[in-house]
């Protein structure tokens, strides 16, 4: 988010700030099931804020619902623009005594109104923007990390505000918010969800299997009403206005898990191998390495050794579109590589390569499996004689003493039907347009194996 206010309604800055207006079907569903929770004798006048407010929707539906009860509605935002027409509405409807509106940004600059544990209730649609590929400058970066220590690595800016909610929301209030689906699993929120104050938990999780409410942002989104009830409903319905909640049980960090679980069919497959829960079987990383096969530098750095020559010698580069089920399409099909497209890319041999890149080489040398870091499934295949080297977004897998056929016995389990459905169970929160599904380091160096060892004597 800038520092300073820019022109937020051109294409560019909309995408760079965030600011995406919510449809009226989603503030009502997250107001039919939060407001009426917060009423209560002993809370009165109640007070709601939207540390994102932009025109007032949210406040506006609000303050509709609450026509008998003593209620201060609290606006912060960035843009000016959006603001003066948030006040505007408001004032129409509102004596300007009921009201506080603020020009500012709610996570860098915040009011002196947002004091801790202050508010009844928290709602609105805060800006979705990427810190890779987003706007924020180092700086900005810097101090969100050391005003949010519960948010880690390249969190969203939606995580910020989630974060600061649950700092504002009083106990016994509630946070309603329409967030990032990635949100349910990402490991940038996994301290936060793990650690939430005992009087909040999630009450409702609404993550349609849809990325179109948002015209120009191809995104999944979940609504998550935090608060004390001690259940939890969810629905993945693709309309609002009709969708059907379920109880579900959320018993660890990662709430897209029971999600996945209870709406897509069927349970999670029976798959002992995977059974996080059982302490006695061995994790990947016990007995294979794991590495990420290329970094973003090494991928620039590679390029003026990188030619497109299928009788060349030197390393096949393979991309995350090559790699299928036990396996690789270079070769029969063409790729892109940093906006130039290739047949038969090869990485030339060289004694000039950066030490980072040569010793990545020395590794692809070996027999490994490649995975495919962005996918719909697992799709991964086994290189026994070391021919290829994977680009940025792929994993290679080796064996310590590189024995193949441990590499097979483990490929084997990775393409294991049940394999694939608790990767979708677990990950699946984070897919992008066209439900591929970004595969983390972190979740295979956890992966349970079977009881069986996976190495040769």
């Amino acid at each position: 988010m800038p520092l300073s206010p820019p022109a937020l309604h051109s294409p560019p800055n909309r995408k760079a700030t965030g600011v995406y207006y919510t449809p009226k079907l989603l503030i009502d569903l997250l107001l039919n099931h939060a407001l009426p929770n917060c009423i209560s004798p002993n809370a009165h006048p109640l007070k709601i804020l939207d540390p994102a407010c932009g025109p007032g929707d949210f406040l506006l539906a609000a303050h509709a619902r609450l026509p008998t009860t003593p209620h201060h509605l609290f606006g912060i935002d960035i843009d000016p623009a959006a603001l003066t027409n948030c006040r505007a509405a408001l004032t129409a409807s509102i004596h300007p005594s009921s009201f506080t509106l603020h020009p500012s940004n709610a996570l860098l600059n915040p009011p002196d109104f947002l004091a801790p544990q202050s508010f009844d209730l928290i709602l609105g649609n805060p800006p979705y923007v990427n810190a890779i590929e987003g706007n924020l400058t180092p700086a900005t970066k810097s101090r969100l990390r050391a005003l949010h220590p519960n948010v880690k690595g390249a969190a969203d800016l939606a995580h910020y505000f989630l974060d600061q909610a649950i700092r504002l929301v009083k106990p016994g209030g509630r946070i309603a918010l329409v967030l990032p689906r990635a949100i349910l699993n990402s490991p940038a929120a996994a301290h936060l969800r793990a650690n939430l104050p005992p009087h909040l938990r999630p009450n409702l999780i609404y993550a349609p299997d849809r990325h179109d409410f948002f015209p120009g942002a191809a995104v999944f989104i979940c609504l998550l009403i935090l608060g004390p009830d001690p259940t939890c409903i969810a629905s993945t319905d693709p309309d609002p206005a009709t969708a059907t909640f379920h109880r579900i049980s959320i018993t660890s960090s990662n709430w897209w898990f029971p999600l996945a679980t209870a709406f897509s069919g069927r349970a999670c497959p029976p798959c002992p191998s995977l059974d996080a829960e059982r302490p006695h079987h061995q994790t990947l990383s016990s007995q294979f390495q794991l590495a990420a096969s290329m970094i973003a530098a090494d991928a620039y750095n590679l390029i003026p050794h990188l030619t497109d020559d299928a009788n060349a010698p030197g390393l096949k580069l393979v991309t995350t579109g090559l790699i299928e089920p036990r396996q690789c399409l270079w070769g029969q099909r063409p790729c892109r590589y940093l906006k130039k497209d290739y047949r038969h890319p090869r990485l030339i041999p060289s004694d000039n390569l950066t030490r980072s890149l040569a010793s990545r080489v020395t590794n692809a040398r070996r027999p490994k499996i490649l995975l495919a870091g962005l996918a719909k499934k697992i799709e991964a295949f086994l290189d026994p004689t070391g021919d290829y080297i994977g680009a940025v977004s792929t994993y290679s897998i080796y064996h310590p003493t590189d024995d193949t056929a441990a590499l097979t016995r483990l490929l084997n389990h990775l393409l294991n039907p049940a394999a694939t459905q608790h990767f979708i169970s677990h990950l699946g929160a984070n897919a992008l347009r066209g439900r591929h599904i970004t595969l983390k380091k972190s979740y295979l160096l956890n992966l349970q194996l079977p009881p069986a060892p996976l190495h040769t004597d």
